[in-house]
């Protein structure tokens, strides 16, 4: 897996979270590590907010061909569907060993889904355009997430 700042290499399936500097701050919900008192399509959301750049501490993979076939599959469509969601948390990273990241630390776990960067629904949009939003949010940077 390459490093995000910007989009990912060609023809790669996951990415790691680490994002350039940038400061300022778009819209979102201003929630610190978890919130997961609220459910979505019987989904518990988390909501994480990293507030300075640097590692994010988790590698991103492409989901979408997975999710389309899990909804043609209860649609009893044929695979050619849009997927909702394209991008979940692979696994999470440690900088140092014994000592969780970032993302650890405020609580996303391996298998949760991206569903929001700084306030903007990630909805259909395909991974490499959200990483490119991911790459390029500001900081504090408001990242929701989706945990089945």
């Amino acid at each position: 897996s390459g490093s995000l700042r910007g989009s990912p290499p060609k023809g790669t399936k996951g990415s790691t979270a680490t994002g350039p500097t940038s400061a300022g701050n778009n819209s979102g919900r201003d929630v610190d590590g978890v919130d997961e008192n609220e459910s979505v399509d019987g989904c518990r959301t988390v909501n994480a907010v990293f507030k300075k750049a640097g590692p994010m501490g988790f590698t991103l993979e492409d989901i979408s061909a997975r999710v389309r076939a899990e909804n043609n599959k209860k649609d009893g469509a044929d695979g050619d569907g849009e997927a909702e969601w394209s991008v979940s948390v692979m696994r999470l990273e440690r900088e140092v060993l014994n000592r969780p990241g970032e993302a650890e630390l405020l609580g996303v776990m391996a298998g949760d889904v991206l569903t929001a960067v700084n306030g903007c629904d990630l909805r259909c949009i395909g991974f490499k355009e959200v990483c490119r939003l991911l790459g390029e949010s500001t900081f504090p940077r408001r990242l929701r997430f989706q945990r089945r």
